[in-house]
């Protein structure tokens, strides 16, 4: 009986251990667009929005409430101590009619979130 009862307790921790990693919370802010912006190819129009990097998937989520807006991939990048922003756009000149598109989000601390085009993806086997 004492066997066993060890066995269960060690298959418990076991268990438990990887259920915690498994588990892992994706790193989640709340931004606020002040212009349209292009993610991924979809349009995302100004407004607040919840922004979620899910680091199993290697993706950053753009949702209102329980409507997912865009996708994309992403890596996780640290940045220096002075650096600290919301979100950097790249686009053209302030005349043209194009949306930006967003290349980063700042997630957390000095953490962000750097959104890969193609090119990227395929020269760092992303998945």
């Amino acid at each position: 009986m004492r066997d066993f009862l060890n066995r269960v307790i060690i298959f418990g921790l076991i268990f438990g251990s990887m259920t915690a990693v498994a588990l892992g919370k994706p790193l989640r802010k709340k931004i606020t667009f002040t212009e349209p912006v292009k993610v991924n190819g979809v349009l995302v129009k100004p407004g607040s929005y919840q922004v979620e990097f899910d680091d199993e998937t290697r993706e950053l989520t753009i949702s209102k409430g329980k409507r997912v807006i865009a996708k994309a991939p992403a890596q996780l990048e640290i940045l220096n101590k002075d650096s600290q922003f919301m979100y950097e756009l790249l686009g053209d000149d302030v005349s043209s009619k194009e949306p930006k598109l967003l290349t980063r989000v700042g997630l957390k601390d000095r953490i962000q979130a750097k959104l890969l085009n193609a090119a990227d993806v395929k020269a760092e086997g992303v998945r």
